[in-house]
């Protein structure tokens, strides 16, 4: 391998046997040559368009990689996002999100509520609110219906959640609206004809609502690259690629209208283990998110 980076040149060897990661054994050669010479730098140059100039389409044809971490920051390979922690909510003033899905899309909530002090006014054992009054912001954690193993149960002993397609069909026809989608890991479990059935209950929720409100931004949250979970049949690498085939192809009429958060790429280069990721990632996404919707 040749590494070209700074003034200096130098050649270094190093010695693996085993090399360990989490749970994961990777054989690799015994004696690895590493050859560092002057001349180039291996840091991309800067991107110049802003991500929320990016088109919808653009975030559903995007060729792997579609970024790279520079540290801890995720850096789009097709847009700058200038969005930080600082200018985060000039994004989403006057502004009502809905985050649907599963326990992973509650740790947005939970990320925007601890990080960003939002103001909780609904228990856990139901969908969850949270608002922000200096933004005119609210967030709200919509419940995924089943199938959802733990699905949360009121105190009356009744469940309360709907399917996106009917909180689509809810979505009022004034105010800016953010409506993040998501489905993954509790299919599973399931025949994969289940997740289809699903996505396509969303065309005409999607249509309906598109044509009512112009002022909604609807996201898809994609899959993510995960190792570790408590069910045996949970295999990201076969499930999330096939998920993410489905989303592409039964979504195709809204690659113009529908942003598409793919965080598979994302969460590869993470080396994210666990099915619940860190905080870390979980800002990354939304930063994502921030830079496609800012200003729109």
């Amino acid at each position: 391998m040749v590494v070209r980076r700074g003034n200096n040149k130098s050649s270094v060897t190093m010695v693996y046997g085993v090399y360990l990661k989490h749970d994961r054994k990777i054989m690799i050669s015994s004696q690895i040559k590493l050859k560092i010479e002057s001349g180039h730098t291996s840091q991309p140059r800067p991107n110049t368009i802003n991500c929320t100039k990016l088109s919808r389409r653009e975030t559903w044809n995007m060729i792997q990689p579609t970024g790279y971490f520079n540290g801890t920051v995720w850096e789009h390979t097709k847009c700058h996002n200038p969005v930080n922690k600082k200018n985060f909510f000039n994004c989403f003033k006057n502004t009502t999100m809905i985050a649907f899905g599963d326990s992973t899309v509650r740790q947005y909530y939970t990320y925007i509520h601890n990080v960003f002090k939002c103001k909780q006014n609904r228990k856990w054992y139901k969908s969850t609110h949270c608002q922000v009054p200096r933004y005119n912001f609210s967030l709200t954690w919509a419940v995924q219906e089943f199938p959802f193993v733990e699905g949360l149960v009121a105190p009356d002993g009744k469940t309360n959640s709907k399917p996106a397609s009917v909180l689509l069909n809810e979505a009022p026809s004034t105010g800016r609206m953010v409506f993040i989608i998501h489905y993954y890991a509790h299919f599973m479990r399931m025949h994969y004809s289940s997740f289809i059935e699903r996505i396509r209950s969303l065309k005409t929720p999607i249509r309906n609502a598109l044509k009512r409100n112009k002022n909604i931004h609807i996201a898809i949250k994609s899959p993510h690259v995960f190792y570790v979970t408590s069910c045996s049949t949970h295999f990201s690498i076969y499930h999330g690629k096939l998920y993410m085939d489905i989303l592409k192809r039964e979504l195709a009429e809204f690659h113009d209208k529908v942003w598409f958060l793919n965080i598979w790429d994302m969460s590869t280069a993470f080396e994210n283990n666990n099915i619940h990721p860190p905080d870390d990632f979980v800002w990354q996404n939304l930063r994502l998110l921030a830079g496609y919707v800012c200003n729109k």
